[in-house]
């Protein structure tokens, strides 16, 4: 077999000490990350791979990079494909994430989530101001809810997903 898949669903992500599907990829086998932060698979350039969401392509076409950032929490199911690939991803060269999120359902649910935190070194010459803790430095909110539409039948629902993200940043050092 030249390609291989593998296939994370939504408890295997929500184990996981992650906040974004990047680091959830780089923690496959076969898939590292740059010094910039863009992924590579099986050693081919980060532009060489196809990002589809619920099975439309979510790539821009300028510079091959992912027009769609999803949260998380709103992920069903994420697979990569690594090596050979149908004709169908006609734009792969390397490899395919596909990400399929998850539907509102018969019952109403949701999540919250916040977290927040702050850099921190013991190089106070290169790094001013580090040794001011701020723990709302960067602060992340994410959230969910779905369910069924109520005035409609029983086969429609909804799923919302939204994040909000406030780093006020860590660029505290002098150029040498």
């Amino acid at each position: 077999s030249t390609s291989s898949q593998t296939s994370i669903d939504e408890s295997q992500i929500r184990a996981l000490p992650v906040e974004s599907i990047s680091q959830i990829l780089a923690l496959q086998a076969g898939i590292t990350k740059g010094s910039s932060g863009e992924l590579h698979i099986r050693g081919g350039r980060s532009t060489e791979i196809a990002y589809n969401v619920n099975g439309v392509s979510a790539i821009n076409p300028y510079d091959f990079g992912r027009t769609v950032q999803i949260s998380t929490n709103a992920v069903q199911e994420l697979s990569v494909v690594s090596g050979t690939f149908n004709a169908e991803y006609g734009n792969a060269l390397s490899g395919v994430v596909n990400t399929i999120t998850k539907e509102g359902g018969s019952k109403f649910n949701g999540t919250l989530t916040y977290y927040t935190g702050d850099y921190l070194s013991k190089a106070k010459e290169k790094f001013f101001n580090i040794d001011k803790v701020d723990p709302v430095n960067n602060q992340v909110f994410e959230g969910t809810l779905g369910g069924p539409i109520p005035l409609l039948e029983d086969n429609f629902s909804f799923f919302f997903s939204g994040r909000y993200n406030h780093d006020k940043g860590y660029l505290y050092g002098i150029r040498q």
